[in-house]
């Protein structure tokens, strides 16, 4: 897949015994080595957040650009810095990830992982998520 394919996608993301379950429009391309996943977050109240996913061996980055910019790196049984940056300032990330699981073939499948994040030095909770993606149409 050379060039930039439509996907549909299905986020769903658990925390805290809650469950947040989002459907959005996206593509993916592969650059190199990298298969990149992006989509445009459904709007909030904190306005247009553009979201890539870039996957790589036994890696994810997490980068959100707009209304929100953040980047969150997830490699199972590693502890790896990002960040996340607000109008008020930058809050230092950490996430320690328990799993990561990438079913991919020709950009479409599922990706899931689970990770515990530090914010600053404190335990901001355990996460799952999961990524559903198929061809658009």
């Amino acid at each position: 897949m050379a060039d930039k394919q439509a996907v549909n996608l299905r986020i769903v993301s658990m925390a805290g015994g809650q469950t947040t379950r989002q459907q959005t429009f996206g593509d993916v391309y592969f650059k190199g080595e990298h298969l990149y996943i992006r989509y445009l977050e459904n709007e909030s109240e904190l306005g247009r957040t553009t979201t890539v996913i870039k996957i790589s061996k036994g890696r994810i980055r997490v980068l959100r650009q707009g209304a929100i910019v953040s980047e969150q790196s997830f490699a199972e049984g590693e502890r790896l810095g990002g960040f996340y940056e607000t109008p008020h300032g930058r809050l230092e990330l950490m996430t320690v990830t328990d799993r990561l699981d990438v079913k991919l073939e020709g950009g479409y499948g599922t990706l899931r992982w689970s990770y515990t994040l530090f914010a600053g030095e404190e335990e901001a909770g355990t996460f799952e998520l999961q990524v559903d993606v198929d061809p658009a149409g």
